[in-house]
């Protein structure tokens, strides 16, 4: 495998004290285990939580009608066992395995690679941040992100720079946990300042008697709002789709005839493809973005609103008429 390094010095100003430091204590005491077998590393991709991450991705495949393919990047790739399983895709030329701590891309993910198998021809292993994408405009057909962007510092800057390196009609994927909008300042806060158990410590880094706050790993509480709202003002369209036991019954049918919504009104959904449904394990945020493309290869539809050909204008007539087949049959 191939291993590039894109400075990650270069945005030190986005990347949080310690926090590289952190990260590469999680990998060495912790997913070096998980994954330093075959055996082990296939039981760890069939788990409750990979089980659901995995399930999300094959359902942006459902609402692009057609597979994933070409040229992707995976930031904040961790352990890189998401891209070791798409290599095997004969769709997927080349991807890129990003994440910011030197440990990760050039000891553990050459180890998950070979354990699971994976197809190392297409992979290269990038030392770098994704607020500074060492690529040109309009390079990636798709980005995944596996638990990821909540750990960004700046998620303007992250967003932006998604969308500089996406292709147009280029796809985002982002699986993450978030907090409704009615999550408060002080809250966020609490939550930060907290600290981590001596388990969850001892677990993640190694030794219990570190004191470890959520904050100092760049554990980030975003609402949902802010993912909209960053997606929005980089330029990508976002359709965010939040799950919750109580939610609405679902099924593959979200993602195959999408409802944008208008407004603040977000749609919850059961979370119907967890691997266990009595007990279900899901992150309950799946946030979809595309790059501005032409009109008719969008994947968002406005529902609400009639049909109207690129670069025609509506009259006073049509848009009145319009206006009243919705009021009469919405």
């Amino acid at each position: 495998m191939k291993i590039v390094d894109w400075k990650v010095a270069d945005d030190k100003k986005n990347i949080r004290d310690g926090a590289i430091e952190l990260r590469a204590s999680v990998s060495e005491n912790l997913y070096v285990k998980l994954f330093e077998t075959p055996e082990k590393a296939k039981f760890q991709v069939k788990n409750d939580r990979t089980f659901w991450r995995r399930k999300c991705i094959e359902k942006l495949e459902l609402l692009n009608s057609s597979p994933i393919s070409g040229k992707i990047l995976e930031i904040g790739a961790g352990s890189g066992w998401c891209s070791a399983l798409l290599s095997k895709k004969s769709e997927i030329n080349h991807i890129d395995v990003l994440d910011y701590d030197k440990y990760s891309v050039t000891e553990l993910m050459p180890l998950v690679f070979k354990n699971l198998d994976a197809n190392t021809a297409k992979l290269t292993g990038v030392i770098g941040s994704y607020n500074d994408i060492k690529a040109e405009d309009n390079h990636y057909d798709y980005i995944i992100s596996v638990g990821a962007i909540h750990h960004s510092e700046n998620l303007d800057e992250t967003f932006k720079e998604c969308e500089r390196v996406l292709k147009p009609g280029g796809f985002l994927i982002a699986i993450e946990h978030c907090h409704p909008n009615s999550y408060t300042k002080q809250q966020e806060i609490n939550d930060n300042e907290s600290l981590l158990s001596a388990e969850r410590v001892k677990n993640l880094y190694g030794d219990a008697n570190l004191k470890i706050k959520a904050k100092d790993n760049s554990d980030h509480n975003y609402r949902i709002s802010e993912f909209e709202a960053s997606a929005y003002k980089a330029g990508l369209n976002i359709l965010p789709y939040i799950f919750e036991k109580g939610g609405e019954d679902a099924d593959d049918d979200i993602f195959k005839n999408p409802k944008p919504y208008r407004g603040f009104t977000n749609r919850t959904f059961k979370p119907y493809f967890a691997k266990n449904n009595l007990a279900p394990v899901f992150d309950n945020l799946l946030v979809i973005c595309q790059k501005t493309a032409v009109a008719d290869s969008s994947i968002f539809k406005d529902i609400n609103a009639s049909p109207v050909k690129v670069g025609t204008k509506r009259t006073f007539l049509q848009k009145a008429t319009a206006k009243i087949k919705r009021m009469l049959f919405s």
